[in-house]
């Protein structure tokens, strides 16, 4: 199974006629629903809020055949919202309302609960805001550099500027959990912000020296993505060309749909009791176009709406 470790968000979308949609998104959900409907057993792990919003993102992981946890249900605190606007390009920018709410109040005995009580943890997926917000921050980094066996752990900065700007020694808990990843994903947008300064095969080999064990993904926007071995060995994938809507949750997609090529592959190992990364030449191949194409579609609709298996296989 995979598990997502991460926040939820209410996205309330621009559409520069002084309206706004309302979409469930978030980093953490997007690509939990990313990942099970591409057909993975899949569980999102995050305190849900007793609002309204929060039972509307209790409904949508229902509907989505997405594992909870219940104790995590009916939190005190509010949903996270954010504020999206279009550009021309397709790409959002947002604007967040983060303090105490739902997702970022995540305490280390609670994930620890949530995660021992399952046996069938092959990969866990953590990524953006959480990464960085304590308590969040501090009870995943604690619980997972804790478990033993350690499932394969995915990370994905999806870094917010506005918002990691404003929190002390944020590069320093970034780099604490590259440290304990088996996959690093990033944007090329997410490595020029970190390593500030540096060209592109600089940073690159910045992030190699952090965790040489690592596999590094660089997702480039129209540019597709390309995957960097722990072996050293590139391998490079374009986009499939669609008209382009908007970009919203087109990283959060190719996470879930790429982490769910894999575990179906059996790319997480054979034995429940110790997960580990096995990945051939041939399959990184397989999973990065699958990825990449999977995204693709995500960005020819309207907000984060990930394709079906069926919808990829279509077109690979």
């Amino acid at each position: 199974m995979i598990f997502v470790i991460g926040e939820y968000v209410i996205d309330l979308v621009d559409d520069k006629k002084n309206n706004y949609a309302c979409h469930l998104g978030g980093c953490g959900l997007n690509c939990a629903v990313a990942c099970a409907k591409q057909g993975a057993p899949t569980a999102f792990i995050s305190p849900i809020s007793e609002d309204a919003n929060g039972k509307k993102v209790l409904n949508y992981l229902i509907e989505k055949e997405i594992l909870f946890e219940p104790d995590l249900c009916n939190t005190k605190a509010p949903s996270t919202l954010a504020l999206a606007t279009i550009e021309e390009s397709g790409s959002a920018k947002y604007d967040f309302y983060l303090k105490n709410t739902a997702s970022m109040v995540l305490s280390s005995e609670e994930l620890l609960s949530a995660l021992t009580a399952h046996t069938d943890i092959k990969a866990v997926h953590i990524a953006s805001l959480s990464l960085l917000l304590n308590p969040t921050s501090s009870a995943i980094y604690d619980v997972l550099s804790f478990l033993n066996p350690r499932p394969v752990i995915f990370v994905d900065p999806n870094i917010r500027a506005q918002e990691v700007v404003k929190i002390i020694n944020w590069k320093k808990k970034l780099i604490s959990f590259f440290e304990i990843a088996a996959i690093i994903k990033l944007s090329d947008e997410d490595l020029e912000f970190i390593f500030e300064g540096l060209s592109q095969e600089e940073a690159i080999e910045s992030l190699k020296k952090i965790n040489p064990h690592a596999h590094i993904i660089l997702t480039k926007g129209s540019q597709g993505a390309t995957w960097y071995t722990s072996d050293n060995k590139i391998f490079n994938q374009k986009n499939y060309d669609v008209k382009v809507v908007d970009t919203i949750g087109s990283g959060d997609t190719f996470s879930g749909s790429l982490l769910a090529y894999l575990s179906k592959e059996g790319a997480f190992g054979d034995y429940i009791e110790n997960p580990k990364l096995e990945i051939q030449d041939s399959l990184i191949k397989k999973a990065l176009k699958y990825a990449c194409y999977s995204a693709s579609l995500n960005c020819a609709k309207n907000g984060c709406n990930p394709p079906s298996e069926s919808e990829v296989l279509e077109i690979l």
